[in-house]
């Protein structure tokens, strides 16, 4: 029985991925193509904003949440670099990351 359940998770994981996947690498490109304005107005709903990565502001918020409840950054991580125990630095993407 839990098997069937974990096999069902399993399906409805990878079904919710396919159509992510589709829409931004199929739907949205050929949106663009035939209808810009269309596209980047879908682009700029809620939904979608992970996509463009963090504002500046976002991403101090995001520190100083880590900061205040665990003394250190995301992942454990410091200002001066990765910890022994951590690992390198988190890679953050900023707003304008990649353009």
């Amino acid at each position: 029985m839990i098997s069937t359940r974990l096999e069902n998770w399993d399906v409805q994981w990878h079904g919710a991925y396919e159509v992510a996947r589709n829409f931004y690498t199929e739907l949205i490109p050929e949106v663009r193509h035939l209808a810009p304005d269309l596209a980047d107005e879908v682009m700029r709903m809620p939904q979608h904003s992970w996509t463009t990565g963090l504002s500046p502001e976002q991403r101090r918020q995001i520190v100083e949440f880590y900061r205040a409840r665990y003394g250190a950054g995301p992942g454990g991580v410091s200002d001066q670099g990765g910890t022994p125990d951590a690992g390198p630095p988190m890679r953050v993407l900023t707003h304008d990351a990649g353009r």
